[in-house]
C-alpha cells in the first residue's frame, strides 16, 4: 500500500541452493535465517534511493540529492498509472485523473531534467476483474512501443512493476477490488520480461504488499519451485514445520520456473528474473509500533522474502519499491529519523539490497522533506539517536 517512508531488512544468504533441474527434495530456500547477521557500512552506503508519488514531488528532489553527495548515482523516481493506459490516445483524458493518459504525460513531462529513470507501476484504477493475459500483453506491448521522448519530452530510461501489489486486492493496492491469482501475476511478469529484452527496460517481478497479513505472502513453504505444479508443495521447506500449503511466492515462482521457456516468452529453460521488488512496510510498522527489530525469518517479512529467494533465485536483486515512516499515522520527527536510520540498518545487511524507494518525499503527515529523515536517509545513517526504540 501507499502512504509513507521505509522498512527493509534483509539477511545474508550462505547456502549454494539447487539449480535449476535439481530433484523436488532439494531445498530452494537459502537455509539461513540471518540471525546476528550485521549490517554493512559499505553496503549502505551502495543502495540507491529513490521517490514515490505525483508529479509535485519532483520540486523537491534536489532538497536530497543536495546532501546525498553522489551516493545515489541515478535518480530514481517512481508512480502508479492505469494499466492499459499504453492503449489510449496521446494527452487524452484529465491531467488530475489518474487513470487518463493526459496524468502520464504531465507525470513523464515533469519527470524530465529531475529523474533519469522512472518506475511505471501498473494497476486498475476502478474495481473490476484481473485483465486476462492477451489484454495485458497488449497494453503493455502499446506501452513500451510509444515514443514518450517525442510524446512528452521524457528522455530518461523505464523500469516497470508489471501490477502494483497483486496480492493486495485494496483500491491502495492493486486496485481491482480482487486479489490476482499468483499464476496470472507471474504471466504479467513474464511478458512484461517478454517485451522489455526487446525495448531495452528493466522488469522487476513480485512487487507484493508486506502490511496487515499480507507479509505471510511471503512464506518458504515449498521446499523447490521447480517441479510439476501439482507437484508442488510435495516436499515442505526446513521453514515450514506445520506444513502449510504453497504460499502467494511460492506458486507465483512455480509459475515463472515451469512456464519461462514456453511460447510466447522463450526466456529460457533456467531463467529466473533479474530483479524481484517487495514492499517493506510491515516492518518499518513493526519497528514503529513494536519495535521489533526484524530479527528472524519469524517476525521479518524482509528476511523471509530473501530466504524464499535462494537455490535457483540466489542471484536475484532484490529492490524496495515503496516503503515509508507513518503510514499508521503521523511520527515526530525524532521517530521518523529513527525509523529511517533502522531502514538503512536492515537494508543494508545484505548486497542484494540495491533500491529502496520512498514514499512522501513532500506532502501530508508523512512527509520528509526539512526533516531530520531526509539527512539520516541521504547520508545512509545506521543510527540516528540513543533514544531509538
Amino acid at each position: 500500500m501507499k502512504l509513507s517512508l521505509v522498512g527493509l531488512a534483509l539477511c545474508v544468504s550462505f547456502g549454494l541452493g539447487c539449480l535449476v533441474g535439481d530433484d523436488a527434495t532439494s531445498p530452494d530456500g537459502d537455509g539461513d535465517d540471518g540471525e546476528g547477521v550485521q549490517p554493512d557500512a559499505a553496503n549502505a552506503k551502495a543502495i540507491a534511493i529513490g521517490f514515490d508519488g505525483a508529479a509535485d514531488q519532483f520540486a523537491y528532489l534536489a532538497d536530497f540529492y543536495n546532501i546525498d553527495k553522489g551516493q545515489s548515482k541515478t535518480r530514481l523516481c517512481h508512480s502508479y498509472f492505469e494499466w492499459n493506459v499504453g492503449s489510449k490516445a496521446a494527452h487524452s483524458g484529465d491531467v488530475t485523473d489518474t487513470s487518463s493518459r493526459a496524468y502520464l504525460d504531465n507525470w513523464l513531462a515533469s519527470a524530465e531534467g529531475n529523474c533519469d529513470e522512472v518506475l511505471i507501476a501498473f494497476k486498475s484504477m476502478s474495481n473490476r476483474a484481473a485483465p486476462d493475459e492477451a489484454d495485458y500483453a497488449t497494453a503493455f506491448d502499446n506501452f513500451v512501443a510509444t515514443d514518450w521522448k517525442t510524446e512528452t519530452g521524457y528522455t530518461g530510461s523505464f523500469a516497470f512493476s508489471p501490477w502494483n501489489e497483486p496480492n493486495n486486492p485494496a483500491d491502495a493496492g492493486n486496485g481491482l477490488g480482487v486479489t490476482i491469482e499468483a499464476s496470472l501475476s507471474a504471466r504479467y511478469y513474464l511478458r512484461a520480461e517478454t517485451a522489455c529484452k526487446k525495448h531495452g527496460c528493466k522488469v522487476a517481478a513480485g512487487d507484493f504488499a508486506s502490511n496487515g497479513d499480507m507479509w505471510n505472502d511471503f512464506e518458504w513453504n515449498c521446499s523447490n519451485d521447480n517441479v510439476a505444479t501439482n507437484e508442488l508443495c510435495k516436499a515442505f521447506s526446513d521453514a515450514n514445520p506445520g506444513h502449510a500449503a504453497a504460499s502467494y511466492l511460492d506458486k507465483y515462482k512455480n509459475e515463472i520456473a515451469q512456464h519461462a521457456d514456453d511460447a510466447p516468452y522463450k526466456l529460457g529453460a533456467e531463467f529466473r528474473p533479474e530483479y524481484f521488488a517487495f514492499h517493506g512496510w510491515h516492518d518499518t510498522n513493526e519497528y514503529l509500533d513494536a519495535a521489533s527489530h526484524c530479527a528472524t525469518y519469524g517476525d521479518c517479512a524482509a528476511r523471509r522474502i530473501e530466504k524464499s529467494l535462494g537455490g535457483s533465485w540466489g542471484h536475484v536483486v532484490l529492490w524496495d519499491t515503496e516503503d515509508g515512516m507513518g503510514q499508521k499515522g503521523a511520527l515526530s520527527d525524532h521517530d521518523q529519523a529513527c525509523g529511517a536510520a533502522f531502514l538503512v540498518r536492515l537494508a543494508s545487511v545484505t548486497s542484494r539490497v540495491k533500491r529502496v524507494y520512498i514514499t512522501r518525499l513532500h506532502g501530508g503527515t508523512t512527509e520528509i522533506a526539512g526533516r531530520p529523515a531526509l539527512e539520516v536517509l541521504a547520508n545512509r545513517e545506521q543510527s540516528y539517536a540513543a533514544d531509538c526504540k
